[in-house]
């Protein structure tokens, strides 16, 4: 596991909880193996929330796994491909709003900071400069898309691999 960057946030409130949050390019998160083996890497730094690239994983889910994390992700449907998503603790898990599925390169979660406060994290996996323009532009019409999302949230963090 590449050593991924952790950022803390304080949202000028003492009342406003620390959000320890990541991001990381998981290179696949397909089977069961996999999966446990970066549950053992994460358990090894500090986190709240980590954004993952490459999950690799089919379709749209929410799991509440038994160690107590849950992965929310959004893949293609007829592949193993791409993919998107989040890995979090039971505090942030029981703090979401409202997961936003857009593609399998973007996903966006909207958290509850406190009562005035929400904070949507944009997860995103880029197209590289090898496919086509049609597909990259499209990439960011639905980014441009996500940021503006139908919720709107105090603050919004986008991150990824660009």
């Amino acid at each position: 596991m590449t050593p991924a960057t952790t950022t803390t946030m304080k949202i000028d409130s003492k009342s406003t909880p620390l959000l320890n949050f990541c991001t990381f390019n998981a290179r696949s998160l397909l089977n069961a193996g996999q999966l446990a083996d970066f549950e053992d890497q994460a358990a090894r730094i500090n986190f709240d929330v980590i954004g993952l690239s490459e999950v690799r994983r089919r379709g749209t889910a929410q799991l509440d796994l038994s160690s107590g994390y849950s992965l929310f992700y959004s893949g293609e449907s007829d592949q193993s491909r791409n993919g998107v998503g989040f890995y979090m603790t039971q505090n942030w898990t029981a703090r979401v709003l409202k997961f936003v599925p857009v593609s399998s390169r973007i996903a966006s979660v909207l958290l509850d900071l406190d009562s005035r406060k929400t904070i949507r994290l944009v997860q995103v996996y880029a197209p590289t400069t090898a496919y086509d323009d049609d597909v990259i532009k499209s990439f960011y019409k639905d980014l441009d898309g996500a940021i503006r999302g139908s919720s709107t949230a105090t603050h919004t963090i986008i991150m990824g691999d660009f």
